[in-house]
């Protein structure tokens, strides 16, 4: 049915005023199309569609969904439909809906950052375009559903990717044991860039690689032979140039930030930094992963305003709010990501996007605020092996601040002050750091003559 392919999913007296022909004809003619038409829904609701075919892709594509606690679940099935986007149908609720896209929960799958941009020459075979900001929804399925087996978040898409996570369980293959990190880190490093270095990189993107920590310590459960943590490793460059150790520093400020953070009652990722043949490691543990049998589901601020906002991406706070208002997700994330906002202002966290902001799903449902992570004071990078020799600009105090404002100011006078007392800083980061303190303690008194 010429129609269905080009105008998309239609009700069957839609088609039928369309044909010019009656509810038999409709019925014989749908009969006699089989598997080239796919019918939805009931009664009065059912609908009609023609499958669109994905090159190296087999439909329907089941959608798992990796638990907390207990087994993973076959959750959805992905059934694509002409001229294009997707009917899912919900296999644990029974019903199913119709997207142009892809679904906005498993927006985040998509290749980005420093590993996402290595895909397509770490997988030659995708046969797909060089540069993922590029890919069609056919180039990201065709990666997901053979090779996006340990993506972000609790969802599997595809047979293959979930039959090597059962594979991986118990036996990853990028495990490093703790004791070794100094060493294997190191090799792991220049292997990731053996592949080369995206372009973006080049605008800040942080180099890094994804592991397994393998730990034997004495707070294993009983029959336990080791933990394995999924982990983040960013790295620097080797080196004492002056770039070189800006980097450094910054991942040793990124750690500190973190441990501020979570000093001041905010949730954050756990991170350990460590030196290994002349590089500085951030390890940061996934807060995604339950070990390597469980997850956890999350998405990002940016998945959701593109689904349910669309907003100007000026702000977290704004778009946060607008999703309460939707009864999207609670209002007591609003004073955590207010006071993580301003926090991020205070610190010259010019990197804010809403990629850097994630929340935890039960399924589909937002239920909090996921921890913190990349939060650091990327205004200090280099830029084209250049460091800047201005300190960033401070937030003028506003009443919008709210009771964020105090807690939000201590938070950053800590974090310089860490910065600033850090042996493992370069003694130039360290003078930054000194003057930022006194500058962020000065906001106090006039934070105070804000109205209430």
């Amino acid at each position: 049915m010429d129609i269905l392919g080009q105008d998309g999913p239609a009700a069957a007296r839609s088609l039928r005023q369309t044909l010019g022909i009656s509810q038999s004809s409709f019925s014989r003619l749908a009969q006699s199309l089989g598997d080239e038409l796919l019918r939805v829904g009931r009664a009065r609701s059912t609908r009609y569609a023609r499958p669109r075919r994905i090159d190296g892709v087999t439909s329907p594509i089941p959608v798992y969904e990796v638990r907390p606690k207990g087994e993973a679940q076959n959750v959805f099935l992905l059934h694509p439909v002409m001229p294009e986007g997707f009917w899912m149908e919900n296999l644990t609720e029974g019903r199913g809906s119709f997207h142009e896209g892809l679904p906005w929960f498993l927006q985040d799958l998509r290749p980005s950052g420093f590993i996402g941009r290595l895909v397509p020459r770490r997988h030659p075979d995708l046969d797909v375009p060089g540069d993922v900001r590029f890919w069609s929804t056919e180039h990201l399925l065709r990666y997901v559903t053979r090779h996006g087996w340990d993506l972000p978040g609790a969802f599997i898409v595809g047979d293959a990717p979930y039959a090597t996570w059962l594979d991986q369980i118990s036996r990853p293959g990028n495990a490093v044991d703790a004791e070794d990190r100094q060493v294997r880190y190191p090799a792991i490093a220049n292997a990731a860039l053996g592949f080369g270095v995206p372009g973006s990189s080049a605008a800040g993107e942080q180099p890094k690689f994804l592991a397994t920590r393998r730990t034997n310590d004495s707070q294993q459960k009983a029959g336990e032979k080791c933990r394995l943590t999924p982990v983040l490793v960013k790295f620097s460059p080797p080196g004492e140039e002056a770039a070189s150790r800006r980097v450094a520093d910054l991942l040793v400020a990124e750690h500190l930030a973190l441990e501020t953070l979570r000093a001041h009652a905010v949730p954050t990722a756990h991170s350990v930094v460590f030196t290994g043949a002349g590089r500085t490691f951030l390890e940061v543990e996934r807060f995604d992963r339950v070990g390597t049998r469980h997850r956890r589901g999350v998405c990002s601020l940016d998945a959701l305003d593109c689904a349910f906002v669309g907003r100007d991406r000026s702000d977290w706070i704004g778009c946060v709010d607008a999703l309460v208002h939707q009864r999207l997700m609670s209002s007591d994330v609003l004073p955590p990501v207010r006071l993580l906002e301003l926090f991020g202002l205070l610190i010259g966290n010019m990197d804010m996007h809403f990629g850097n902001l994630a929340f935890y799903l039960d399924g589909v449902r937002v239920t909090g605020l996921a921890p913190v992570y990349d939060m650091l004071p990327m205004y200090y990078a280099p830029r084209h092996g250049e460091l800047t020799e201005t300190l960033h600009s401070l937030p003028l105090p506003s009443p919008a601040w709210g009771d964020a404002a105090l807690p939000a100011i201590a938070a950053a006078e800590d974090f310089w002050t860490g910065v600033a007392r850090a042996p493992d800083i370069s003694p130039e980061f360290r003078r930054i750091g000194e003057e930022n303190a006194r500058r962020i303690a000065a906001l106090r008194d006039a934070v105070r003559h804000l109205p209430v």
